[in-house]
This record gives C-alpha cells, structure tokens and sequence, in this order.
C-alpha cells in the first residue's frame, strides 16, 4: 500500500506524524461515500468508539481505529517518533466545506436590505444601479491590501465554525483589468493555503460573468472574458462561473461559453435558475457541471436530471433565499429522487451578508426539511463533490487529508446545525484541523 510505504522509507527520517488520541467517537462518514452522497438518510453511520486517528507528515491519514489496538497493528510500520495530541474524549467528525461564497468585496449594501424590507425586489434595485454593480464600484475603490485583509478575516471566522475549506469566487469587476487583478489576488491567496495549513484551503473560482457591464451586450462581455481573462487565468484558478438568469446571461450565450471552458481545460459551475427558470441547470447537467447552484425556480424535469447525473451536485443557498424574502428549494424532493444536496453560505454583503454555518444548516432543516444526516453530508462529502475534492477532503479515509473537527468533550452531532448564536460555535467545536494542524 502506498502510504505505508511512504512510513516506511521517512521511518528514520524525523519527519512528523501525529498521533490524536482520546476520541470519545470517530464518525468518519465514510458511508456517505460510499453511498456517493445520496440518500443519506439512509446511510447508517458507524462511528469507532474510543478511537485513534494517526496522521503523515503529508497531513494525511494513514490510519483509524480504537486506540488499544494502535499498537499492534502499527507495529510493522510505526515511526520511531510521533506527536501524540490528547483531545480528552471530543467525538470527531469531517470538517465542513464552505463550497459557494463570494469572499472577495469591499463594503456593504445595508441600505439595500431596508428598500427590500419596503417592497422594493432584486431586479428593481438592480436595475437602479444597486445589487452587485454597487459591490463592483465598492470594490473598485479599496486597496489590495485592505481586500486581502478582510478576505483573510472572513477565512478566519469561518475556521472558527469547523470550516477547514472555502471556495472564493470573484465577480466583482466589470472591466477586464479589475477582474485579473481579483482573480490575481485570489490565486496569492490559494497558493499561501496550499503552502501552509495554518488556515482554511483556499478553492478559487473565475465568475468573470457575474453581471454585465453598463452600456455593454451580455454576449460581447462574455467574449471579452474568453478572449482577455481567460488566457491570463492563474494556474491556480481552473475553475469559471456564471450567473445564468433574466438581467444576467441567457442560456444560450452561457452554453458558448462553456463550449470554451471545455476546451481550456476548466471545471465549471452555475449560478443556475434562482429568480426564473432560465436554463441554467439544464445546461449545467448537460455540461458536466460540478454544481448548479440556488435551483428555487427548478421543476421534477430539472430535479430528475440531476439525480441521474453522475457528475452535478444540487448547491442550495437558504440563506440568499432568507435576505431576498424567495421562496426556498424543495431539498426534500431533490433528495427523494436521488440528487446530491450540497449547502453553502453563499456569503456576500446583498444577499447573503451573514457569515454564519449553522444558520444555514437550521435553514435547511426547518425550512427545507432534511434531516441532521443530510445537512451533515451536505456540509461534507457533497461539498467537496462540488468542489472535486471528495478524493481529498469530506470524509476520514485513509489517504484523505486529516480535515476535522473536534467537538467539545460532552457535545455530540445532535447539536450542530441546531443553535444559532455568537457563542454556538465557541461552545460546541473545541478546534478546527486542517492536514492534522489545528486552524482554530
């Protein structure tokens, strides 16, 4: 086994590996891969009492089980020295994965918020000059410094809430220059998180079409990004957006636009079918999409689809849905029929300005019906098959990356995604760890 032989050659190495003991119970949620992430409901969890996780140099998992039998059966391969780390009887689970979130901006759009609360929808403050226009102009003004500031500040206070990754999308420019220079600062900020795991692992996102740009056809912007941002990408960035919906960009151009991204190599998500159904998640099906995301305005057609996909995972936003007074998606029947349910914040200052886990785990349970199991694979497997990192991060495997969270000794999972409040997460998660190293 190759992990084994990598303990074997680093035995005299000095390398670290670390020993986690005092695991009062090792849920692994392997069993929601294996289900691939559907019906989890149905999955039954078999945590490892009294367990024992131990951890390469690599920040991987090499081995799991009830801590007395560690000894015996590493004693083949066991390295001559390892960290042993007491976590005084915490129950561990995967850490969660924050799969849609639009990070990087400048300010806020609070006077937005009253002229919803007073009638006032979307489209109509869109179409005013507020929305995301007035995030892009925001955004414009501030310094990459102060960007990468508050960007790294929100990194933090999602580890704070057992978040050991976070997808960063940009979207907020409308010229080409102003994009490359997010996208730019997005890539610095993924190669920091993939040189050192003292933070969050950082997945950037290319939403170059977010919105159209005054006085310009959605078509002609569209173009602009393939022919001027696309060949600047980041190597760090393989992964492109856009937002498919009335006001923003129609199917039929998006489709052009992904025949591109295909041919480049890139992954692709949709902003698909939130205020009207306007194509997006049929296209993202047909396109391989690693998600489609929002999906209120979807039918049984759109829901059948993407239970018989073997690549799309269902992102749902409550959150949006809860700021933008919109009605909710039927989770319940998406999940019935077989599709995989991820969630997210989907965090931004208009439509989701909260920054809060566990508000959208409580969302999706009292408002779209799914259960503490589905939220959970939702916040785990399913977000990192978003992402193309359920090989990586979303389960404790061996060969996964060692991404957990320690409850505090005595909480269980039943009170996760339960209590919404400042000190929730304080109370219940005693550290976030990310490849073995504590990021909160």
């Amino acid at each position: 086994m190759e992990s084994m032989a990598r303990i074997k050659k680093r035995k005299l190495s000095g390398s670290r590996f670390t020993l986690f003991v005092g695991i009062a119970k090792l849920w692994s949620f392997e069993e929601f891969a294996e289900a691939d992430g559907r019906h989890p409901e149905r999955c039954e969890l078999r945590p490892i009492p009294k367990a024992a996780l131990f951890v390469d140099p690599d920040g991987r998992v090499i081995w799991k089980g009830e801590q007395r039998n560690f000894s015996r059966e590493a004693k083949s391969w066991m390295p001559l020295q390892f960290e042993r780390v007491d976590l005084k009887g915490a129950e561990v689970l995967p850490a969660f994965i924050e799969a849609h979130t639009h990070l990087l901006y400048a300010g806020d759009r609070s006077d937005e918020f009253e002229r919803r609360n007073r009638g006032e929808s979307y489209l109509q403050i869109a179409q005013a000059g507020g929305g995301i226009r007035r995030s892009v102009e925001l955004t414009r003004k501030a310094s990459i410094s102060r960007l990468k500031s508050d960007l790294r500040a929100r990194l933090g206070e999602l580890a704070q809430q057992g978040v050991a990754t976070v997808e960063v999308k940009s979207g907020y420019a409308q010229s080409v220059e102003e994009e490359l220079r997010h996208l730019r600062l997005i890539a610095g900020v993924v190669r920091e998180s993939r040189r050192s795991p003292v933070g969050p692992r950082v997945v950037g996102t290319a939403l170059s079409a977010h919105s159209v740009p005054p006085q310009t056809q959605p078509g002609d912007w569209l173009k602009l990004v393939r022919e001027q941002v696309w060949p600047q990408l980041p190597r760090e960035i393989r992964r492109i957006d856009i937002f498919v919906e009335k006001g923003a960009f129609a199917a039929k151009d998006a489709g052009v636009h992904f025949d591109e991204a295909r041919r480049r190599g890139l992954e692709i998500t949709v902003h698909a079918d939130q205020l009207s159904l306007s194509g997006g998640t049929d296209l993202g099906v047909q396109y391989q999409a690693q998600s489609v995301d929002h999906l209120i305005e979807i039918g049984q057609k759109q829901r059948l689809a993407l239970a018989k996909s073997g690549e799309t995972v269902a992102m749902l936003l409550p959150v949006a849905d809860l700021y933008a007074r919109l009605a909710y998606p039927k989770a319940r029947e998406l999940i019935d029929a077989g599709a995989r349910v991820a969630l997210a914040t989907d965090h931004n200052p208009g439509t989701a300005p909260a920054l809060d886990v566990a508000l959208v785990g409580v969302l999706a349970r009292t408002q779209m019906r799914m259960t503490l199991k589905e939220t959970l694979c939702a916040y785990t497997y399913n977000a990192a098959r978003a992402l193309g990192l359920s090989g990586e991060t979303g389960t404790l495997r061996q060969g996964s990356s060692a991404d957990f969270i320690a409850l505090t000794p005595g909480a269980s999972l039943a009170q996760l995604f339960y209590e919404v409040s400042p000190h929730a997460s304080r109370r219940i998660l005693a550290g976030t760890y990310r490849a073995g190293v504590r990021i909160a």
